[in-house]
């Protein structure tokens, strides 16, 4: 899987993980370094409407 947000959708069992999938810690906060590297990405581009995704991205950190 190459999308970091839809792996951790899978994690949190928001959506429904496939076979074999790898849910381990080392995967998850990989996973979560990516999200927060395109957050960071994007706000340096100065995309707006950012405000929902960084308000939730602490909470999702927390529960990792």
């Amino acid at each position: 899987m190459d999308n970091s947000a839809e792996y951790l959708l899978q994690f949190f069992q928001v959506e429904e993980a496939p076979e074999g999938f790898d849910s381990s810690l080392p995967q998850a906060f990989s996973r979560m370094m990516e999200t927060q590297d395109v957050l960071n990405s994007l706000r340096d581009m100065q995309v707006s409407r950012l405000k929902i995704v960084e308000d939730i991205m602490p909470r999702i950190w927390e529960k990792l």
